[in-house]
């Protein structure tokens, strides 16, 4: 490869949509309750912590000031509340204290006993807040009778921020709704870390999607099993999912001791990370940000959603690095057609539980062009291009009127 070639992919890499050098933080106002009807949300930290409501400020300068040491990546949201629980116990009545009191109050909860871990403690906060969102979809998903209405989940890629994330989300709703009428939404929003070194930004953003996704498993398993589900997911919103749905720990680096708490629980023993076993369950993922053995793990033809449908693009300027390899700065190799039917197709036999749908992205119509011979990566434009269509009819319909492309693309799958 020529110098020039790897400079104007290095600038490719730099200037893609999404590609930031700060760590998102969800500000008070991106955490107020969603004003469209049956519209529930839930905001994790890179940790897979959740976020209180905007009734519980939290600023941003706070938020890196007790950061546990080491580079941004390591910034926490526990970490904010660790430091304001210290400050109730040596203040009650302080600033620093009432705003601990805040956050015990805003999930209606008494104070814990003056013993009590702040371990225990979070766990307790935490454990309020998942209630609370299973109980919001349990609320928008009745529909009387004992009907439930499908709830439509919205992922996100990394290093969104609320508005980016929604920009997308609400072009999403208007096509889902031309397909499936009155349903209820569960909008997903995480903390998708880039670094200060923005050509990094792929190690760093896949360092998280699997902590989230570890927590987004318990939320699932809080959802009532009566109601059925439809993920859509955008790039690394895809390894999220896979992790939430089963242990996908194969890509993971094993040196990050970030990860010791993920291997742990990610096979499911643990009762409360349990690996969801629900009926009626379904997942898209557009351009995933993910490698070829994600699924490795799952067992064969007995975990996974009934439907996995994945779009993948071996032109995306964000998923094959434009001129260099796909396995350059993380690995997102999965869109490569031979290295998807090679690793993938074996984990979902057509007489196992899960139904493999396949699209190649890189062929519809209406492709952006991001620069030169690359697609744009951006889920706006993704929704634009003609394989979203049956895409969305695999996803949401009930008889879909497409096989897919899974022939054409692999080609011995036929």
């Amino acid at each position: 490869m020529t110098t020039v070639l790897r400079l104007a992919a290095a600038a490719a890499l730099l200037t893609f949509s999404g590609c930031k050098s700060t760590n998102v933080f969800f500000e008070d106002v991106e955490r107020t309750p969603p004003t469209r009807p049956r519209t529930a949300s839930v905001v994790y930290d890179r940790f897979g912590d959740i976020y209180p409501d905007h009734t519980v400020p939290i600023t941003e300068a706070e938020f890196r000031a007790t950061h546990e040491g080491g580079p941004l990546q390591y910034l926490r949201l526990s970490s904010v509340f660790r430091a304001r629980r210290a400050a109730f116990r040596l203040n009650p009545n302080g600033v620093e204290g009432g705003s601990w009191r805040t956050l015990v109050a805003s999930i209606g909860d008494a104070p814990p006993a003056e013993d009590t871990s702040f371990e225990a403690e979070w766990s307790r906060v935490q454990n309020a807040l998942r209630g609370r969102v299973a109980r919001q979809v349990r609320t928008i998903t009745e529909s009387g009778g004992g009907a439930r209405r499908p709830l439509i989940v919205l992922v996100h890629g990394f290093n969104n921020n609320k508005s980016e994330a929604s920009a997308w989300y609400t072009a999403a709703r208007k096509e889902i709704e031309r397909r499936l009428p009155d349903p209820a939404y569960l909008e997903v929003y995480w903390d998708g870390l880039s670094t200060s070194a923005p050509p990094a930004v792929w190690g760093a953003a896949q360092y998280n999607f699997p902590l989230v996704g570890l927590e987004f498993r318990r939320l699932l398993n809080e959802i009532d099993p009566a109601v059925p589900i439809r993920v859509l997911t955008h790039s690394s919103g895809g390894p999220l999912l896979a992790n939430a749905m089963g242990d996908a720990s194969d890509p993971l680096d094993s040196t990050v001791a970030g990860y010791e708490r993920y291997r742990e629980r990610a096979r499911g023993d643990d009762p409360a990370y349990r690996i969801p076993n629900r009926a009626d369950f379904r997942v898209g993922m557009v351009a995933p940000a993910a490698a070829p053995n994600t699924f490795a793990r799952f067992a064969t033809g007995a975990t996974g959603p009934d439907r996995l449908i994945l779009g993948i693009n071996p032109s995306d300027v964000a998923l094959t690095k434009a001129f260099l390899p796909c396995t350059a700065l993380g690995d997102t190799c999965i869109n490569r057609p031979p290295l998807v039917c090679r690793d993938v197709l074996d984990r979902f036999p057509t007489s196992g539980r899960t139904r493999l749908y396949l699209f190649d992205f890189s062929k519809s119509l209406h492709n952006g062009r991001y620069m030169w011979f690359w697609d744009d990566h951006a889920m706006t434009v993704y929704l634009c291009r003609d394989d979203m269509k049956p895409f969305l009819d695999v996803l949401l319909s009930e008889q879909p009127s497409t096989p897919g492309e899974t022939a054409q693309i692999c080609p011995s799958a036929s």
